[in-house]
């Protein structure tokens, strides 16, 4: 039977580059955890290419080995176990995230206060992705993917699959040029906005914030 709370869990969720995390930076606070909502950020090593930032309060970050399967049974547990503590301590979570289907799994168990985050209406989805590869830096991103392949994750589910990393290890395979694999980043990261966006208002009970500025 699901696990029905009394009081429903925050959830912050929508498309990538709408400024789901800064949105959350505002709702930490005492009392409050971050709890990862993004099956890639699950992953150990991954973290400048899936935006993972390395917080002391937030919980499922960088905690699967990367040829681990994320299912929805796996990810449940770990959240039970994350949930069963932090009840001891009194803390409430705030999950945050962009993976659709580990939210339908959540929801599936918990009872849920969903928030999507869309980008301020003035600003240029382009932009939006600049910025985000931009901070990541496009030597970070080739180097990390590199020491990805260093490690063995070539056959990952990360490094197989992901808009932002499969480009990479395409360059460093010598198929595209820098220019083409950062090129084709961009688009995949546009495309997959549209994509979660589309599939993120089919979904009634979220409630719509802009994101800060």
């Amino acid at each position: 039977m699901p696990s029905r709370n009394r009081t429903p869990y925050l959830a912050i969720v929508g498309p990538t580059c709408s400024g789901k995390t800064k949105s959350v930076e505002g709702l930490i606070r005492p009392g409050r955890e971050r709890v990862n909502l993004d099956s890639f950020q699950l992953y150990d090593f991954f973290r400048v290419g899936t935006g993972r930032s390395d917080v002391s309060t937030g919980h499922l970050y960088g905690v699967l080995d990367p040829h681990e399967d994320a299912t929805d049974e796996l990810y449940l547990g770990m959240v039970a176990r994350v949930l069963g503590s932090m009840a001891n301590r009194d803390i409430q979570p705030v999950f945050e995230g962009g993976s659709r289907h580990l939210l339908k799994a959540l929801a599936s168990e918990y009872t849920l206060k969903i928030v999507g985050v869309l980008p301020p209406h003035t600003a240029d989805l382009d932009q939006l992705v600049k910025r985000r590869v931009d901070a990541a830096g496009q030597d970070n991103l080739i180097d990390e993917a590199r020491e990805g392949l260093r490690r063995g994750y070539r056959d990952t589910t990360v490094m197989r699959g992901d808009v932002v990393y499969l480009p990479l290890v395409q360059h460093i395979d010598e198929e595209l040029t820098k220019a083409e694999a950062f090129e084709k980043i961009h688009q995949n990261l546009v495309n997959m906005h549209h994509r979660q966006m589309a599939g993120y208002l089919a979904m009634p009970e979220i409630e719509w914030v802009e994101s800060p500025a």
